[in-house]
């Protein structure tokens, strides 16, 4: 299966963890059940039960995995994978299905790093590092603009610097606590990458006074995040505005590989970078 053909793989893991902040809202039934129209699944066919779950939160995990469900049969999977090939323009989709009775590995999430911890780091400079890698570092936890139309072009221009280089684009908010459980994966990935991957932020469904609060008193990131508001770069690439997600540009900077749902160890991100981003 190549991304030049479009081919999107399905990859279920009893990892990917529910948002419990949004619940089974009235916006995430309906975006699941427009999901599961599109592949000619019946939105009565276990979503409305998933929603109804005591905990809340399965929806949004379902909608981040395209609603793929162990009730769903292999063959609604297929189907939901070639219609969804026919529209992505050779992009390949890496999805990361949200099974019941999710919850993750805490054990292998870091602890994330200090302030002094990150920029004591970037005060080193590996060999490989090239002065368009050391720009956007020098940008480490800033929010770049991103109102308006700014989003995209201001994610088109840093691809364009960049080009030559594998770039890994994680789109997050500080209202999302899968995302922000995954940060120190990125965190400490995006410094042991220096020289060799660029990373990128994408603050997106949010607003630039909550993300700066949020990044000036709570986390510091390696690498600067776009303000994307309006969900231009986070709709863009598969039409599916769940997050946390994560974007793999491979050094010609064409159509990424996407990983929907949180990262919860240093090796699994690592893995996923050196298999689709080089």
């Amino acid at each position: 299966m190549t991304a030049g053909k479009g081919w999107i793989a399905v990859i279920q893991s009893s990892r990917a963890c529910r948002s419990r902040e949004h619940g089974a809202s009235a916006t995430g039934r309906g975006n699941c059940r427009a999901v599961y129209r599109s592949f000619g699944a019946s939105p009565t066919q276990g979503l409305d039960r998933v929603a109804a779950r005591p905990r809340g939160g399965a929806c949004p995990a379902v909608c981040q995995a395209l609603a793929v469900r162990p009730t769903v049969q292999p063959s609604s999977r297929l189907r939901l994978a070639r219609a969804l090939a026919s529209t992505t323009s050779a992009v390949a989709i890496v999805l990361v299905a949200a099974l019941a009775g999710c919850g993750g590995s805490d054990a292998e999430i870091p602890p994330k790093l200090s302030q002094a911890a990150v920029e004591t780091a970037l005060a080193t400079t590996p060999p490989a590092l090239r002065p368009a890698d050391r720009a956007v570092e020098k940008q480490a936890n800033v929010l770049l603009p991103g109102d308006g139309d700014a989003a995209q072009k201001e994610l088109g221009r840093l691809l364009a610097t960049l080009k030559g280089r594998p770039v890994v684009v994680n789109l997050w908010g500080e209202w999302c606590a899968p995302c922000k459980k995954e940060l120190p994966v990125f965190q400490r990935v995006a410094l042991a990458q220096r020289g060799k991957t660029v990373f990128l932020g994408v603050a997106t469904r949010t607003s630039r006074t909550k993300t700066e609060q949020y990044l000036a008193s709570q986390f510091f990131l390696p690498y600067p995040s776009i303000l994307d508001p309006d969900e231009q770069i986070n709709k863009s690439v598969t039409g599916v505005s769940n997050i946390p997600k994560t974007y793999f540009y491979g050094p010609d900077g064409g159509k990424p590989f996407v990983h929907l749902g949180p990262y919860e160890s240093v090796d699994k991100l690592t893995a996923d970078i050196a298999k689709y981003a080089t």
